[in-house]
């Protein structure tokens, strides 16, 4: 009996380390290569984009549809030579590629509103200055 176990055990024993044999070595894969864009890169498919697209708000899109919604958000613009009017972040980048000088009042809006009010006399005093001759 004794010599059936050690039989079987030795019998085992090969089939387990045959079957390990026939089987293909695994490759051992390492950490998948990334390339990595550098400054140059971003800058190039950036000027690309903006050549081949004329909205800025939409190659933006592109890059970043994460952060989309930001484009979306109000701001208080005054174009100069021009009244202020409600646009949006995106329409800042609009006017930037037009060339065109504004500036973002949004965070400013009580003193847009107070300079732009028309003025009341009982406000303001009035004063007159006489030079002596």
């Amino acid at each position: 009996m004794k010599t059936f176990t050690a039989l079987y055990v030795l019998l085992s024993v090969l089939f387990v380390s045959a079957a390990i044999i026939d089987q293909p070595l695994q490759e051992v894969l390492g950490r998948p290569k990334v390339n990595v864009l550098t400054d140059g890169d971003r800058n190039a498919i950036i000027e690309q984009l903006l050549a081949t697209y004329d909205d800025p708000v939409y190659v933006m899109r592109l890059l970043d549809p994460e952060n989309a919604s930001e484009l979306d958000s109000p701001r208080l613009l005054q174009i100069f030579g021009t009244e202020a009017v409600w646009m949006t972040e995106g329409d800042k980048l609009r006017l930037r590629r037009q060339g065109l000088g504004f500036i973002d009042l949004t965070d400013h809006q009580d003193l847009y509103i107070s300079s732009h009010e028309p003025a009341e006399s009982s406000s303001f005093a009035l004063y007159s200055f006489s030079i002596p001759s």
